[in-house]
């Protein structure tokens, strides 16, 4: 668990209905919050009539949604659909932690990658996972959350970084080779 108690469930009716995520929930101890009636209209039209056909979403339509989000009570936003992904809600409200499913589906795929095909040890893997989640804070902390715009400049402003803190060289490397992959 990440701590989060009620976190809200943003995902095609379809997947709620399934309730995938509650269950998962539900085995966690965590108490999931589910979207209105109106909200999942809304989010439904998001997926469907903006997303799915590659429009741009209305900057309305993404206010009013998180408006609903923050009014529900939930602590957390899971979103459940992977088109949902590809929206930056931070920038729209920027108060709730948001635990992406893709993220979550990335990060298990790279787990196995290390542990089947590098034999990688559990410590090693969840050493990879906070120097991540290191370079991953660096990243935003520069305004940069689109991996496609990462460039030399912002590895070497990391490696940087690392050193001015202190770290030690064996650190900085662990790090750039998780980086690397």
């Amino acid at each position: 668990s990440l701590g989060y108690q009620h976190p809200i469930i943003l995902a095609t009716t379809g997947t709620i209905e399934s309730k995938v995520f509650q269950s998962l929930c539900v085995d966690e101890g965590v108490d999931c919050v589910l979207p209105s009636k109106e909200l999942q209209v809304l989010i439904m039209d998001m997926i469907y009539t903006y997303l799915k056909a590659g429009m741009t979403m209305p900057a309305k339509i993404l206010r009013t949604a998180c408006a609903k989000i923050i009014a529900s009570g939930a602590d957390s936003i899971i979103l459940g659909c992977t088109e949902l992904s590809l929206l930056d809600l931070g920038c729209y409200y920027g108060s709730l932690p948001i635990i992406d499913a893709l993220d979550v589906l990335a990060w298990r795929c790279v787990q196995a990658y290390l542990a089947i095909e590098r034999g990688s040890s559990p410590l090693t893997i969840d050493a990879y996972a906070k120097d991540l989640a290191t370079y991953r804070t660096f990243l935003e902390e520069r305004g940069k959350t689109d991996l496609a715009h990462i460039e030399r400049d912002d590895i070497l402003a990391f490696q940087k970084s690392q050193l001015d803190q202190g770290f030690a060289v064996s650190t900085l490397e662990r790090r750039l080779s998780a980086i690397k992959g």
